[in-house]
């Protein structure tokens, strides 16, 4: 039986490191690189391509602008008009936890990646999909491992972006609840509501005018989600005997850092061929490099309402984890970072976002997240841990 050896993950990762946003010459660089590699394990290998209009980029500023103007026009009726002020607080406080849910953002996102939209450019990327090229045994199990080999920068680092979505929209939440009970209660706003609203604002501000270019090598994100995916080819390709109770196909996704382009096109092309969602499991490899805790996320948003099966997947990688001597944590919302795993679980399939988390996680989308950040013991864990779950899911 063939074991995970991070060392040679790690290789692989160090040889897609570097700067390539969608679009680059970095990014077919690495599509090279990882077609070859894949075929050099005797693999079936395409590139599945497609295209979107690059406006979707911009969603998530579009929301935050949009919340900004609504609470610029609240603070100035409140005393024209509380009534109405309520009224317009109230639907808009439905609003904000609707899309924090993280349903209205999938959504969104599903209904205009592959729409033409006027007056907006396109730009085109790809998918590679890597299959065994055999059947499996009749029992009708699919495992699809995915790792996005896209990278982008941006003047904040991820850590710090999500920090500033969160406080922009909690702080939102307060501030509609706030004018809600001056409109109901208390007549007259007051308290803290000109602090927060002031440290909102601010907060909005700053990721409208977040600015996003090539300037990261990617090794943390997503770099080593691509060495750990295909080493998991490599020993899934060497060994079939091993595996031939599962069809396992292996998709590098591109540009995930756009608005999970990749994964919705692959999700709209299983979703065109109905198949059982129960017999189904897509496990995401993003940010798996670092020595920390391991995060095992099938989550969106603060959404919990999901299928049984995917609440029993989550607890299936959990127990695979015990079975390796590995702790799995699993975080109790998703904010103000998105994953592949998204629009999977938002169409029913069983999807969870393996991640490792560190201090070192600070890196991520700068230019300081080269090679030099990565680590064994991250390669090793999540390694080991993914084919824990394969074996976990034949034993089924």
């Amino acid at each position: 039986m063939t074991a995970f050896d991070a060392k040679r993950a790690y290789e692989y990762a160090c040889a897609v490191a570097r700067p390539r946003r969608t679009g680059s010459s970095g990014e077919a660089a690495a599509v090279e690189y990882i077609t070859q590699r894949l075929k050099d394990f005797g693999l079936d290998v395409q590139e599945d391509f497609f295209t979107f209009p690059t406006v979707m980029r911009q969603l998530m500023k579009l929301t935050v602008l949009s919340i900004l103007m609504a609470l610029l026009v609240i603070f100035f009726l409140f005393n024209i008009n509380p009534f109405l002020t309520g009224v317009i607080v109230t639907l808009m406080l439905f609003l904000v936890l609707r899309f924090l849910s993280g349903v209205p953002f999938v959504a969104t996102l599903k209904g205009l990646l592959f729409r033409e939209i006027p007056f907006t450019k396109r730009q085109g990327s790809r998918n590679v999909v890597a299959t065994t090229g055999g059947g499996n045994t009749g029992k009708n199990r699919h495992i699809y491992i995915l790792a996005h080999y896209d990278s982008k920068s941006q003047s904040l680092p991820l850590v710090h972006r999500i920090v500033l979505i969160t406080g922009f929209f909690f702080g939102s939440i307060y501030i509609l609840g706030h004018y809600i009970m001056a409109a109901l209660v208390w007549g007259t706003p007051g308290g803290w509501l000109y602090a927060v609203y002031c440290l909102t604002n601010f907060s909005g501000i700053l990721l409208l005018f977040m600015a996003e270019g090539n300037y990261s090598p990617g090794a943390v994100d997503n770099a080593s989600g691509v060495g750990v995916l295909l080493h998991l080819a490599e020993i899934v390709s060497g060994d079939r005997n091993r595996f031939k109770d599962v069809d396992i196909t292996f998709v590098a996704t591109g540009a995930e850092e756009e608005a999970l382009v990749g994964a919705f096109h692959l999700c709209k092309s299983l979703t065109e061929h109905p198949i059982p969602k129960d017999s189904c499991y897509f496990i995401n490899l993003d940010g798996v490099g670092l020595k920390g805790n391991i995060y095992c996320t099938h989550k969106i948003g603060v959404h919990f309402t999901f299928t049984e099966g995917q609440g029993n997947f989550a607890r299936l990688v959990k127990e695979a984890g015990k079975r390796e001597g590995l702790e799995v944590k699993t975080p109790p919302v998703v904010i103000g970072a998105a994953a592949d795993h998204f629009p999977f679980t938002y169409e029913g399939f069983n999807a969870v976002t393996l991640s490792t988390v560190s201090k070192k996680s600070r890196v991520v989308h700068t230019y300081k997240d080269g090679i030099d950040q990565l680590e064994l013991e991250g390669f090793d864990g999540v390694g080991r841990l993914v084919l824990g779950v394969i074996e976990k899911i034949v034993e089924k």
